[in-house]
Formats: structure tokens, sequence, C-alpha cells
């Protein structure tokens, strides 16, 4: 690994990490209030989303050129997060039914992490002119 690839990976980290800290913060909040499982689930996460879009846009792909490319990376951006979604409602349901809900959803953002390196840097960013990264 290269030591541009494993600072560009470091950027995609700290996005990662402060929108895993807004999700389950809003996540918490909502479940405390009896939200069930898969509301909670899907608000936390689409507001964590808005903050990824943005984050590894600017922050770890660092994307240049002219916002009409933004449309492109949008509509990938969101059936990416949209797939994902999906099996992560699912898998926080399924998971909370044999043991505690934190850990059902900690093993759920767990197992999509990595995945969603690949997918956002072979699939929403990919073959876009880069600039140096911002912020």
């Amino acid at each position: 690994m290269t030591r541009a690839a494993i600072i560009q990976f470091g950027r995609y980290f700290s996005v990662a990490a402060a929108g895993v800290l807004m999700d389950w913060a809003i996540f918490a909040l909502l479940a405390a209030g009896g939200c069930p499982p898969a509301a909670a689930q899907s608000i936390s996460r689409a507001s964590a989303a808005i903050l990824a879009f943005y984050g590894f846009r600017r922050m770890v792909f660092a994307i240049g050129g002219e916002d009409a490319e933004i449309q492109g990376q949008t509509v990938r951006f969101l059936v990416a997060v949209i797939v994902v979604w999906v099996v992560s409602i699912g898998s926080v349901w399924c998971l909370s039914q044999v043991m505690p809900l934190w850990l059902a959803k900690g093993i759920t953002d767990g197992s999509t992490f990595l995945a969603n390196w690949f997918v956002m840097k072979f699939f929403v960013f990919r073959g876009l002119p880069r600039v140096e990264a911002r912020g």
C-alpha cells in the first residue's frame, strides 16, 4: 500500500468515524425515546449519509472539476447507501432477535465499514479528476 493510499484511507476512517458518532448518537436518542429499531436505524443512517457524502467527496477523494459531475456521484452514492441501508436494517433486526440491540448495531456497522471503502473508492468516486484534499 502506498503512502498516498494510507493517507486516503486515514481520511476515510476519520470521516467514517464522524459519521458513526453521529449515527450512534441519533440512534441512541431515538431508541431511548421508544422509537422502533428499524426506524431509529433508518433516521440515524440517513443523517450520517449526508455527512459522509460531503466528507468523502471533499476530504477523502478530493474531487475537483465541474459541479455537473456531482449528479453522477450523487446517484451512485444514493444507490450504494440504499443497498447498505437495506442490508443494515435487516441485519440489525435479525441480530437484535438473538443479542442486545447495541451489539447487533455494532456488528452491523463494523461489517459494512470496509465494504463501504471499496464501494466509495471504486464505484461512487471512480475515475474523476482529483485535486489537493481540502480541510
